[in-house]
Parts: C-alpha cells; sequence; structure tokens
C-alpha cells in the first residue's frame, strides 16, 4: 500500500512500471519526464482523482482499470501515437470520447467499460483498422453505432452493450469478418437485423437482446447456428426467431447444449419459455 512515489516520474530510463494489485492510494504521476516509458500497469489499486493532462509520450500500454479515478479523457490523449493498449475500465471518469481517438492508428486494445461516459461513440474509430478489442458496456453512450466501425478489418470483439444507443444496426458490421464477439444488447436500437451478419463466420455470440428490433432473425444469421459456426444468439422474444431453441426466462445466460446429440451449444432466445 501508500502512494507513488514522486522521483518516479523524473526516471528518464525507465521503460517499465508494474504496480498493479499493490491497493496504492493518492493520485497518478504524469510520468511525461519518463520519455523512455512502453508500459504503465496502475491496474487494481485505489488509485483517485484525475487523469494527468499528459502521459509518458512513447507509451504502448496503458492499463488503469479497477481504480477510482474520475475527470475526463482530454485530447492530449491522441498524442500517444504509439498506444496499443488503452484500459481504464471500471473507474468513475466522466465526459465524452475525443474524437482524437482517431489519431492511435496502432491501438490494438480499447477498454472503457463501466465508466461514465456519455455523448456519441466518435466515427474516427473507423480509422483504427488495427483495433482487436473494442468494448465500451455499461456507460451512457448516446447517439447511434457509426458505420465506420465496418472498417475495422482485424477487430474479434465489439461489445457496446448497456448504453442508450438508437438507431438501426450499420449493415457494414457485416465486413467485420474477423469478430467473434458482437454484443448490443440493451440499448434502444430499431429497425431490423442486417442479413449482412450472415456473412460473420467467425462469429461465436451474437447479443441484441433489450433493445426495440422487429421482424425477424434473417435465415442468413440461423445458417450461421446451422454450420455450427454462431454458438450464441441473445435476443427478445419480439425477434421470430428459428434457430432459437433454448429460452432463459430469468434474464440469466443459460449455457447448455439444445440438443445433446449433435452436440450444439446453447442458442438463446431471451425472455420467454
Amino acid at each position: 500500500d501508500g502512494t507513488i512515489p514522486s522521483k518516479l516520474g523524473e526516471l528518464t530510463s525507465l521503460e517499465v512500471f508494474d504496480a498493479s494489485r499493490n491497493d496504492l492510494s493518492g493520485e497518478i504521476l504524469d510520468f511525461r519526464a519518463s520519455t523512455a516509458l512502453k508500459y504503465l500497469d496502475l491496474s487494481m489499486n485505489s488509485l483517485k482523482g484525475s487523469l494527468p493532462l499528459a502521459f509518458a509520450p512513447n507509451l504502448k500500454e496503458l492499463n488503469l482499470q479497477r481504480n477510482r479515478l474520475d475527470s475526463e479523457i482530454t485530447s492530449a490523449l491522441g498524442e500517444l501515437t504509439d498506444l496499443e493498449k488503452f484500459d481504464i475500465a471500471l473507474n468513475q471518469i466522466m465526459g465524452t470520447i475525443p474524437s482524437e481517438i482517431g489519431w492511435l492508428v496502432k491501438l490494438k486494445h480499447f477498454d472503457i467499460e463501466d465508466n461514465g461516459f456519455i455523448g456519441p461513440i466518435p466515427t474516427e474509430f473507423g480509422f483504427l483498422t488495427n483495433l482487436v478489442n473494442l468494448t465500451a458496456n455499461s456507460m451512457g453512450l448516446t447517439g447511434t453505432i457509426p458505420s465506420e466501425l465496418g472498417n475495422l478489418s482485424n477487430v474479434e470483439r465489439v461489445q457496446l452493450s448497456a448504453n442508450w444507443l438508437r438507431g438501426t444496426i450499420p449493415s457494414t458490421l457485416g465486413r467485420l469478418s474477423k469478430i467473434a464477439r458482437l454484443w448490443l444488447g440493451m440499448n434502444k436500437l430499431t429497425g431490423e437485423l442486417p442479413t449482412e451478419l450472415g456473412s460473420l463466420t467467425q462469429m461465436l455470440s451474437l447479443s441484441v437482446n433489450r433493445n426495440e428490433l422487429n421482424a425477424s432473425v434473417p435465415k442468413e444469421v440461423c445458417n450461421l447456428v446451422e454450420s455450427y459456426s454462431l454458438n450464441e444468439i441473445v435476443s427478445d422474444c419480439t425477434l421470430v426467431c428459428s434457430c432459437c431453441e433454448v429460452c432463459d426466462p430469468g434474464g440469466n445466460k443459460l449455457f447448455a447444449p439444445c440438443d445433446s446429440e449433435a452436440a450444439i451449444s446453447s442458442i438463446i432466445n431471451r425472455g420467454c419459455l
């Protein structure tokens, strides 16, 4: 336990600083003088206060998850052009996601879930073609899902559940050829599921429950189930779903074979039985 010594921020040759899981308190140093620092992990502590206005300029990985940080992310984030991992999940950070996020073209991992972010998802995310994980669950994001997310050719996880997103699901998400998990549940999305999602042959889990979608799960998506590619669909009973075989009236995920002979993983049609 204790605080981070201020002298650490003056170590110009420091390359790695991992003080995770130490019950550290106090505030984060800005480390802007640590020009050699590439990996900074202060996760799972009790750090409070604001994010620094500037970090070490050559950072590749920044992990601050599970602290008690507040304030906002400033546009200075866009100056960390070597950043590959940005994880501030499970804090109390407020404000909007700055459009300068689009400058971080090397970014692979972006996780800000369980904070107090509001406002739209910047269209500039479409520039992050190296992104593998985009996680922004359980916040107050509003507006629509940008069609530019369809440019994320390497993404494997897009998790935007439990926000206030509206509008339709963009058909451009059908271009996410490497995606394994697409979670859009618990929003205010309307319209139909795009048939283009049926081309996502690497997708294992699709969650669209607790929205305001209508019509039916397209046969193109059900074809993924029948080919043993898609393991899980989580939807509402307002959607007609010919390939949804297991219902979970309690609202909990259910992982049990729906056909033991064929060894098919559970396909959930949430909310009715």
